[in-house]
C-alpha cells in the first residue's frame, strides 16, 4: 500500500470506530431508558392490577350489603407484594416510595380478601352486615396509597 491509500484506510478505521462508539454509547443510552421505563412499568401494571382487585373486593361487599346471596366461589384475587431488587430501588428514587404505597394497598386489599375467606369458613347462612361494611371499609383503605401511588407513577 502507498502513502494515499494507508491514509484512506486510516479515515476508514477512524470513522468505523467512531461510528462503532456512537452506536454503543446510544445503546447504552437505550438501555438505561429501557431500564429505568421497564421499572416504571412495572409498577404502573402492579398499580392497574391492584386497582382492578379494590374494584373487585368493593363490588363484591356492595351485592352482599344490597341482599344479594354470593357464593364462596365469588371471591377476588389479591395481588401479590411488589419486591423490587435494591438495585432498582436505589436507581429509581421514586421506585421504593410507589413500592410502599402499592404494598399498603395490596395489604389492605388482602386484609379485605381475608374477611370474606372467615365468612365462607363460617357456617352461617348469611353474611352479617356489619361484616360486609367491614370488608367494605378494609377494601376502601386502599384508595389513599393507590391514589399516592398513581401520583408518584405520574410524576416520574
Amino acid at each position: 500500500m502507498g502513502k494515499r491509500e494507508d491514509s484512506h484506510y486510516l479515515v476508514a478505521v477512524g470513522i468505523t470506530v467512531a461510528a462503532w462508539l456512537f452506536v454503543s454509547a446510544c445503546t447504552l443510552i437505550g438501555e438505561s431508558d429501557a431500564g429505568d421505563s421497564g421499572v416504571r412499568d412495572q409498577l404502573a401494571a402492579k398499580l392497574t392490577e391492584t386497582q382492578q382487585a379494590q374494584t373487585a373486593a368493593l363490588a363484591l361487599w356492595d351485592r352482599v350489603i344490597f341482599g344479594e346471596m354470593v357464593s364462596c366461589a365469588d371471591y377476588f384475587s389479591v395481588p401479590p407484594m411488589v419486591i423490587l431488587s435494591d438495585h432498582d430501588r436505589s436507581a429509581h428514587p421514586n421506585a421504593a416510595a410507589i413500592q410502599t404505597q402499592l404494598n399498603a394497598a395490596i395489604q389492605a386489599i388482602h386484609n379485605s380478601a381475608d374477611l370474606w375467606n372467615i365468612e365462607c369458613a363460617d357456617t352461617r347462612p348469611y353474611v352479617p352486615l356489619s361484616m360486609a361494611k367491614e370488608g367494605r371499609i378494609t377494601a376502601l383503605a386502599a384508595s389513599e396509597a393507590l391514589a399516592e401511588a398513581e401520583r408518584l407513577l405520574a410524576a416520574w
